[in-house]
């Protein structure tokens, strides 16, 4: 009788491993379990089975990370300089590659013109953006399972029940990146900001005190003239524009919508005026020769 017992035990305590569906092969007969979401979590996983030994058992372990992570394809891959990622990961990658060759459309943004490595992975010359993730997501494969062959045998040592152990490399989301450390550490990293700003600031103030004294230490005569001399123009200056500011407020009545009508009805009621001062003169006029006759 020979029990398969897999243990997944992780390097650093408090890290725990993400959800995992194993393959066992023992001559010939697969045994396969599938994660359901119904499946308690659990670290490790035990077959018996009766057989002659020695025996190679086949241990594929196909791991079930959140987010999901990918394997790219070869082109992908060697575009990107990464094995494996998230869809986000992949997204952002690709987006910065963009940026950093300036391939989006000059006359039309919504298109990104790709370059010789982009057509490579695309195999295309241009590519709507909404079109990127779809072709991203064509090069995205199946996580790679971990494949393990052992061979069980009888050991000689009566210590060893013929234990062996292989290190396997896995992306697990560590106190560093997990959501709870950042909740915690977000408070003391923006009070730590603060004081950075605030020191910062500070130093370009002393910055300028000293600029300022040392001008004048070098050279007080010319500091001072010419420092007369800009305060002299900005005055001049600042007189200058308000001035042209007073001008602007006297002179904008004149540029709105019901001045050429007052213009125009200004204009009518003085030449009407001026009509009627012509009449009563050349009506004056008449009656003087009238009574000279």
């Amino acid at each position: 009788c020979v029990c398969v017992c897999v243990c997944l035990e992780p390097l650093v305590p408090s890290i725990f491993f993400p959800s995992f569906s194993p393959v066992v092969n023992v001559q010939c007969v697969v045994l396969q379990w599938t994660r359901t979401p119904a499946s308690v979590d659990a670290d490790g996983f035990e077959i018996t089975r009766t057989c002659t030994l020695p025996i190679t058992a086949k241990i594929s372990v196909a791991f079930e990370q959140t987010p999901k992570r990918y394997k790219l394809n070869v082109i992908l891959s060697k575009f990107l300089q990464i094995d494996s990622g998230t869809v986000v990961e992949v997204n952002n990658a690709v987006w910065e590659y963009i940026r950093s060759q300036d391939l989006r459309d000059d006359e039309s943004p919504d298109v990104i013109n790709c370059d010789a490595a982009m057509q490579e992975v695309f195999q295309v010359e241009k590519l709507k953006v909404h079109e990127l993730g779809q072709r991203i997501q064509q090069c995205l494969l199946p996580p790679q399972r971990v494949e393990i062959s052992h061979t069980i045998r009888h050991e000689d040592n009566a210590h060893n029940f013929g234990e062996d152990i292989y290190d396997v490399d896995l992306n697990v989301e560590t106190l560093v990146t997990s959501n709870t450390f950042m909740e915690h550490a977000s408070p003391a990293l923006s009070d730590l900001d603060a004081k950075i700003t605030e020191h910062i600031e500070a130093l370009e103030v002393a910055k300028e005190k000293r600029e300022f004294m040392l001008a004048f230490a070098n050279n007080p005569q010319k500091f001072i003239l010419t420092w007369v001399t800009a305060q002299v123009r900005d005055n001049e200056e600042a007189t200058t524009l308000s001035s042209l500011h007073k001008a602007a407020r006297q002179s904008a009545p004149f540029y709105e919508k019901w001045t050429e009508g007052a213009a125009f009805q200004y204009l009518s009621e003085v030449a009407d005026e001026k009509a009627k001062k012509q009449l009563q003169h050349s009506n004056s006029n008449k009656t003087t020769t009238t009574t000279a006759a």
